[in-house]
């Protein structure tokens, strides 16, 4: 499969010193290159991946520290803009978005599936109508009770992030990933 994977700009992939989403994204992105996958992570540019980096923004936002940096609305625009425009030109057979409502108004209209990762942002209830008009859109919750929070959304899988620590549960999530790409690939080829 040839998967993007959307990833937020604001920290690094892997993150450091701390990110779980961060982590999760990294652990994801490169397990699916060991299982043969061809990945694209779309992140900030000091990111590091065994897959392919495209990185319109040279290092993550809270990196920008004492320089006079643009809107960071401007680069994530930039960022999403770049995985849309290579999605269109047939690069992917499936996104995966990492970016939650800031990417969802595009993913709508790709030819190719798209599948957000919630990480939490049904906790945010000013966001919740937002998600709601995208109800339709594939979404994965970590938990039950992220799914209780925004129950009308169309959950397709409930994937929870394993403890680093714990780097046993990791294979285990991302046989659930690949399986869920696989099925969202067949569908959207099939019409559904």
């Amino acid at each position: 499969m040839r998967i993007a994977m959307l990833a937020p700009i604001s920290r690094r992939i892997p993150p450091r010193p701390y990110g779980p989403e961060e982590q999760l994204i990294s652990d994801l992105t490169e397990g699916m290159v060991e299982r043969g996958h061809r990945m694209t992570l779309f992140a900030a540019g000091n990111s590091l991946t065994r897959g392919e980096l495209v990185a319109v923004c040279p290092r993550p936002l809270v990196e920008w520290e004492d320089e006079p940096w643009p809107d960071p609305r401007w680069w994530e625009d930039l960022h999403i803009s770049e995985c849309m425009r290579r999605a269109l030109l047939g690069d992917f057979d499936l996104i995966h978005n990492h970016m939650h409502i800031k990417a969802l108004p595009f993913l709508a209209h790709l030819p190719v599936p798209a599948l957000t990762t919630l990480h939490g942002a049904a906790r945010d209830r000013q966001i919740h109508f937002i998600l709601k008009n995208f109800r339709g859109q594939p979404f994965v919750a970590m938990n039950g009770q992220e799914k209780s929070l925004l129950p009308e959304l169309n959950y397709v899988a409930e994937i929870e992030f394993p403890n680093p620590e714990h780097s046993r549960a990791i294979p285990r999530m991302l046989e659930l990933y690949e399986e869920l790409y696989q099925k969202l690939i067949a569908e959207k080829s099939s019409g559904q």
